[in-house]
């Protein structure tokens, strides 16, 4: 049927009728009631066009956001000039030809005329698929959404939390019940209990039930189950899967089926059939329709579906006019599309190759939720049919303004399929006019892995219009582009038990991410705007103790379907570049429980995750944290850690997650020394870092294999919660801490020690000051026990006017306290002269000394005390602070002993503070007190001891103030053994030579005391002594290297000189000792005989000389001696001649060789004429350290031995 004027082109057919005239008009009526049937037919209503795939809008773009989604109708977006032309020609495939289908009652008269063709259309009863028939309404994409609520009764005291990481099963508590009363009585709590099992099962996510709870009957029905899985964080618990039937899919209505011949099919989009509801209703002019002004223009004819309303047509928006999809012929091409959903991408055998806005797998998707019931698909928001707010047909194409939502849970949930759920669509709009795509929007539902906001990819195949081209195509040209981008819909997401998370709640940013990369795998993927630049989310976050953080982070995106069990989640999560799962943090302080002591600066946080159905539970990989104390007292570099796993074998577990995050625990982390190879150590002498911020003689490299919120770095759990070294080998071991560079700090520590403590405090200015008090105290108390004489009546004096001053101050802070500011400024005062005093004391140590004068600084800052107390904010301080229990010797392995102790005799301090303008003020103190050092072992262990050291005292004070201070005070210096000579001119040597020294030297290298004394000449008669002198020092290194004492007699540069008549000689001798060694013996002596006599006409002399050197270095040395002889004779001073005669005998430690040299020479001179010979001897005797063996002087580098080989083969036997 073909009306020109207003295009009606319809192909109309008749089944089981007749013809017959009535009234002289021509008329069909049905012949078989039941059979009689007119089909309409259309040409086809819509075609797939070729999109092309663009990441740049080519320009910024603005929406209206409705249900948190871009608009779905009205985009607001400028010509997208810069994007690229379409290479033409585009392909295009057209769809089949559409049908509308009615049935002919037995009263029904349709005049067979075109109006009443037309008319009949609008009045016919039609003839639609099973699966279309039903009324409904279609959804919005809000009403798609879980509205689960945060508490619900499962059980008598039996409650579920909902929280970032699914369904919690615990015990009600008190609040509980306030917040959500239980049901009054057993039938209101049997229907409460099962309406909430049935919310449980729709909703899905993962389900985890408290240690020590246990499920009820009911509950225990509900997840009582065919198929176990593991879930994060909890126990093994049962996951429900709806019964399904043998070959379920041939039940009636469980699948839609290919519309009959007979049965309306409308194919637009293209391969989706359509079908509206038993309420829908066509209507459009019998007639042609003008413009109305007389110009000749006519309406395009064209149908309209309309929805009947109580006999009436009403055209107006209505949620009740629908359509369904009931079926894609993308079905006859995969032919397995119940058990497998068709692809993304079409397959080779598909005539249509192109980009285009739906794929097959998103038609078949449509049908499925639009039409179909598979099983354990219950909730109606998951089918539903599709808002038709225009579907026109015409002879030139049809107008779509499609629009459907849906709740796709129970989809993604499905167990239908062994590999994951089933495939679904969040929403779908498709807007186009005249049978050619306009605006086309496709949602997937997804999450971001590994933090679990739901978030969705949003397809959109968009008309645009191109900028203008060259030659034939020169004009503008509107063509299709395809455009995803990633929409944050959970923007927030609270985490209250999450397990191995230093977060409470993460709030996720932007709403919308710019366009991304098309992936090539379009369930799980990085969302990237370029390949080698991920999408950046702002994670806006809270952590445990309520601190705020910003950082910036990639996600992975991972479609609602996907399997936990998938391997593409952790295939594609750590397949990436590593600096995308790296997470700046940029030193923000992040509280990783809720116990204060666990906030830290954080360089970079890495995520990971365990993926549920539609879900992931995030959890922290590992962090790099600065130790804040260890980094303001050394260049320690930042610490990786994990959360460590609460247990008797804790130290191992490094791998295992904590259970729960949320639980404050004092030691809350394990060191991962192997995440990048950093140390588990803080360490104080390194050189960049060296032991003058520490205390000079000692290199308090302090281990960090755990971190305790109240200790700081520890070495085990057990010392943290028992305040002291359970086991000091174990604690250090690995860290090296050396006692003078030397001896290991864990051999000298008796267990149960107290333990090193590294903090880091926020103080008010009060309260800083009440610290340094409490350390003056506890320092006068000290003096007081140590101190003899007029030190220890000074000491207490102190100690009783601080105990006094902190008192008032306790009070003049106390709630509702009157500060008392006179009795506080005399208590000042009284406490600065009772320091003064005890300052002017000749005894006391150098580290007391230093101590009280800081604490001297501070009260004399306090002054102005009103001013301390009103003071308003508090600053940064941090200390360590180690005083352990010593053993009282320490020996070596072969039982000498090297080290007597005190018992109480080490102390290190390192204190900091940060200011209110941002200076930072430091002090570091060391003292050993009462040490014999035996070099090596005592004679009473049958050892040959060398030397034997008592110190009293070494302190060492260095800071910010001022430069670094040394105190030794010596005891008795004994030289013994073969060394028993010095030790009469050791006498010599004051014993206090080190605690006012003549010189002090201080560099970065370390420092050096000591004193060099010069011993006047002594001449009587024809003795000479001469250019005597003694010296002495200690040399404190800084950087790892021993502690060691020296001692000389002269010194190479500067020997004695003995003459006695004509004999004279000369010498020195050096000796530096460390603990451990011998570290230098440098001895010379020489002797000599001189005569000579003088005849005016002729002269002549002769000498002789014998010298001997030893140097003694490490494991080398030099032994050498020699003899020179020397005669000379001269006439008149022309004529002269010498001869001499040289003999030197040396051996070389390392080589064991003794080398033997002789030479001599003579010389004669005449007038100006000289000639000299010389004839030299070398001999070596003994000794092979230094030979080559045969395998040196053979073999390559490449243990060939091509010059053997040339010299084997010269002897060979020619072959035949």
């Amino acid at each position: 049927m073909v009306r020109g004027a207003d295009l009606v082109a319809l192909a109309v057919e008749f089944f089981e009728v007749g013809l017959s005239v009535e009234a002289g008009t021509p008329v069909i009526r049905a012949v078989d009631e039941t059979a009689a049937r007119m089909i309409v037919g259309f040409s086809y209503q819509h075609g797939q066009e070729a999109a092309q795939f663009v990441t740049d809008p080519g320009g910024p773009a603005t929406y209206e956001v409705v249900d948190g989604f871009l608009d779905r109708k009205h985009p607001i977006t400028p010509p997208l000039a810069a994007l690229s032309r379409p290479v033409t020609p585009v392909a295009y495939q057209p769809a089949r030809a559409s049908r509308l289908t009615f049935r002919i009652g037995p009263d029904d008269r349709i005049e067979f005329t075109r109006t009443g063709i037309l008319a009949a259309i609008r009045t016919l009863e039609p003839i639609l698929p099973q699966a279309a028939r039903p009324s409904g309404a279609a959804g919005a994409v809000s009403a798609s959404f879980d509205t689960r609520p945060s508490l619900l009764w499962v059980g008598p005291d039996l409650i579920g939390r909902y929280t970032g990481a699914g369904l919690v099963i615990a015990a009600a508590t008190a609040a509980d019940r306030r917040a959500l009363p239980a049901p009054a009585t057993r039938a209101e709590a049997a229907e409460v209990f099962a309406r909430n099992m049935d919310l449980i099962r729709n909703v899905g996510g993962t389900v985890r039930v408290e240690s020590g709870h246990s499920l009820t009957a009911g509950l225990r029905d509900l997840l009582g189950s065919k198929r176990v899985v593991q879930l994060p964080g909890g126990p093994r618990l049962p996951i429900p899967i709806p019964p399904i039937r043998d070959e379920w899919w041939k039940h009636p209505g469980a699948v839609s089926l290919p519309p009959r011949w007979d049965e309306t099919a409308i194919e637009a989009p293209y391969r989706l059939v359509i079908a509206p509801s038993q309420d829908g209703v066509w209507t459009h002019a019998d007639g042609t329709v003008d413009d109305g002004a007389g110009g000749g223009a006519v309406e395009l004819w064209h149908s309209r579906l309309a929805t009947r309303v109580d006999g009436a047509v009403d055209e107006g928006p209505r949620s009740d006019r629908i359509v369904r999809a009931v079926w894609t012929r993308d079905r006859d091409l995969y032919p397995n599309w119940i058990e497998t959903d068709p692809p993304v991408t079409p397959s080779k055998d598909d005539p249509f190759q192109a980009t285009g806005s739906l794929t097959p797998r998103d038609r078949n998707c449509l049908v499925r939720q639009t039409s179909e019931h598979w099983p354990g698909i219950d909730e109606p928001r998951s089918v539903r049919p599709v808002a038709a707010d225009r579907l026109w047909l015409s002879a030139l194409g049809a107008w779509l303004d499609l629009h459907g939502a849906w709740y796709t849970k129970e989809y993604s949930a499905s167990h239908l399929r062994a590999k994951g759920g089933l495939s679904s669509i969040l929403a779908w709009d498709h807007i186009a006019p005249q049978g050619r795509d306009q605006y086309v929007r496709v949602v997937y539902p997804g999450y971001l892995y590994p933090l679990g906001h739901a978030a969705a990819l949003v397809k959109v195949t968009e008309r645009q219009v191109s900028g203008p081209g060259q030659g034939v195509d020169a004009g503008p040209t509107a063509s299709l582009y395809q455009r995803m981008y990633i929409v944050v819909s959970e923007r927030s997401r609270d985490y209250p038990d999450t397990p191995a998370w230093p977060f409470s709640r993460v709030d996720l940013g932007p709403a919308t991410s710019p366009p991304i990369l098309k992936p090539s795998d379009e369930e799980v993927f990085w969302p990237r705007l370029a390949e080698t630049t991920p999408v950046m989310f702002d994670l806006r976050t809270t952590d445990r103790v309520g601190r705020e953080q910003v950082l910036r982070a990639p996600l992975l995106w991972v479609a609602e379907s996907v399997s936990p069990l998938d391997g593409r989640i952790g295939q594609a999560y750590i397949g990436a570049d590593p600096s995308w799962r790296n997470i700046a943090a940029h030193g923000q302080r992040v509280g990783f429980t809720r116990d204060t002591g666990s906030v830290n600066p954080t360089q970079a946080l890495r995520f990971t995750g365990t993926a549920a159905q539609g879900d992931s539970v995030p959890r922290l990989e590992s962090a790099d944290i600065t130790v804040e104390a260890a980094a303001r007292l050394a260049a320690t570099p930042p610490l990786t850690v994990r959360y460590r796993v609460p247990g008797p074998e804790a130290g191992d577990q490094r791998d295992a997650p904590w259970p729960s995050a949320a639980v404050s625990d004092d030691v809350w982390a394990v060191v991962d020394a192997k995440t990048a190879g950093k140390p588990e150590v803080i360490s104080f002498g390194t050189p960049a870092a060296g032991s003058d911020r520490a205390g000079g003689f000692v290199t308090p490299n302090l281990p960090a294999r755990f971190l305790s919120c109240a200790k700081g770095a520890v070495g085990t759990p057990k010392d943290a919660l028992d305040g002291s070294l359970q086991d000091p080998a174990a604690f250090f071991a690995g860290a090296l801490p050396r006692l003078f560079g030397l001896v290991d700090l864990a051999a000298l520590i008796a267990p149960r020690s107290p333990l090193p403590a590294m903090v880091t405090e926020q103080l008010t200015a009060v309260a800083a000051l009440v610290q340094q008090i409490d350390r003056g105290t506890a320092l006068a108390a000290q003096l007081a026990a140590d101190a003899p004489g007029k030190v220890l009546a000074e000491a207490n004096a102190l100690r009783a006017q601080l105990e006094s001053l902190a008192g008032l101050l306790s009070q003049a802070v106390g709630a509702g306290a009157d500060p008392k500011i006179p009795e506080l400024t005399t208590a000042v005062t009284d406490a600065r002269n009772a320091l003064a005093t005890l300052l002017s004391e000749p005894e006391l140590p150098l580290q007391g000394c230093s101590a009280l004068k800081a604490l001297d600084g501070a009260l004399a800052a306090a002054t102005d005390i009103a001013t301390v107390i009103n003071a308003i904010g508090a600053h940064p301080s941090f200390r360590y602070e180690f005083r352990p229990t010593l053993k009282t010797t320490w020996k070596l392995p072969t039982g000498a002993t090297v080290l007597e102790l005190e018992k109480d005799g080490f102390t290190l301090s390192v204190t900091g503070e940060v200011t209110g303008n941002g200076t930072v003020t430091m002090r570091s103190s060391a003292e050993l007190r009462n040490v014999t050092l035996h070099l090596i072992g005592t004679e009473d262990e049958n050892f040959f001891p060398l030397m034997r050291v008592k110190v009293k005292n070494i302190s060492f004070v260095a800071g910010t103030s001022g430069k670094p201070e040394i105190d030794v005070k010596m005891g008795e210096i004994a030289f013994l053994g073969i060394l028993g000579f010095v030790d009469r001119l050791r006498r010599l040597i004051p014993l206090d030579g080190f605690s006012d020294p003549p010189f002090v030297d201080v560099d970065t290298s370390g420092a050096r005391a000591g004193f060099t004394q010069a011993i006047p000449n002594l001449a009587i008669g024809v003795f000479n002594l001469s250019n005597v002198s003694l010296g002495a020092d200690v040399q404190i290194p800084f950087l790892g290297k021993s502690l060691s004492v020296g001692f000389n007699f002269c010194t190479r540069e500067r020997p004695f000189a003995l003459t006695v008549l004509c004999l004279g000689g000369g010498g020195w001798f050096v000796v530096r000792l460390a603990p451990d060694r011998l570290t230098l013996l440098e001895a010379g002596l020489e002797a000599t005989a001189a005569l000579a006599v003088d005849f005016g006409v002729a002269s002549g002399s002769i000498s002789a000389s014998i010298g001997v050197y030893l140097r003694l270095e490490g494991d080398g040395g030099q032994l050498a001696a020699y003899f020179r002889m020397r005669g000379e004779v001269s006439v008149l001073g022309l004529i002269s001649a010498s001869i001499e005669l040289y003999l030197e005998l040396s051996y070389d430690f390392h080589t064991g060789k003794l080398v033997g040299y002789a030479r001599i020479t003579v010389q004669v001179s005449v007038a100006f004429f000289s000639q000299s010979v010389s004839i030299e001897c070398r001999r070596q005797f003994a000794g092979s350290n230094g030979d080559p063996t045969l395998a040196e002087q053979v073999l390559e580098a490449d243990r060939s031995a091509p010059a053997w080989d040339e010299y084997w083969n010269a002897f060979a036997v020619e072959g035949l």
